[in-house]
């Protein structure tokens, strides 16, 4: 065995140098690969830190909470951090006929100017969308913002990029909206108590009118 390794190495002495140069050359390949392997994943570190930090501005429809016949426009940060210079757009705009309507007005004032700072977990609401009987089988709006709409959300976070998104809205989505209310429930409760304040104030009237008669 040790004749074959002396023999082995008798054979590559002329290329020593070559060998040895090679060997160098991918060590100094592996450097630089390794060093960037370890640069891209500090950058994605650092970007998805930024991004798990950083603002998220979202518009949506909610149903009212004390009315079943109206839905409001929510501006939310869901983010971590607080979104700055917040500018609300919507398509179509809401133009001077509609803002003559007292609400629908409130709303395009509002953001007619930029928000300053909406703080993580904040939001802001105002009423969209309210149904009223005109005598037809459904409800229709009386305020006069459109059914559909397309709110586009642009603001900052704590530096200099903006960042911005659309939002396709429409009435449908709450509109549509079915669930189950149940007699024992909180709604169900007042419901029951409204019915039967209403059965005797029917009552009182009735009696009222029988007392009147017979006098």
């Amino acid at each position: 065995m040790n004749d074959w390794w002396a023999w082995l190495a008798k054979l590559l002495a002329p290329y020593t140098d070559l060998i040895s140069a090679g060997a160098t050359a991918v060590s100094a390949v592996f450097a630089v690969v390794t060093a960037i392997i370890a640069i891209v994943a500090i950058s994605a570190t650092a970007r998805d830190s930024k991004e798990r930090t950083r603002p998220v501005v979202i518009a949506l429809f909610r149903q009212s909470q004390n009315s079943d016949t109206a839905f409001e426009l929510v501006i939310r940060n869901y983010g971590a951090s607080a979104a700055r210079d917040l500018r609300v757009t919507f398509d179509p705009p809401l133009d001077a006929e509609s803002r003559l309507e007292k609400n629908t007005g409130m709303l395009a004032t509002r953001y007619d100017s930029s928000v300053p700072w909406l703080p993580p977990g904040s939001e802001l609401t105002n009423t969209w969308w309210s149904g009223v009987n005109n005598g037809g089988p459904e409800l229709v709006n009386k305020l006069k913002t459109p059914d559909k709409v397309v709110v586009s959300v642009s603001y900052k976070g704590n530096r200099l990029r903006r960042f911005g998104e659309n939002f396709s809205l429409a009435a449908s989505d709450i509109a549509l909206t079915t669930y189950n209310e149940s007699s024992t429930s909180f709604p169900g409760r007042m419901a029951s108590i409204a019915a039967s304040l209403s059965g005797i104030q029917k009552t009182l009237k009735e009696l009222r009118t029988s007392l009147g008669r017979t006098e």
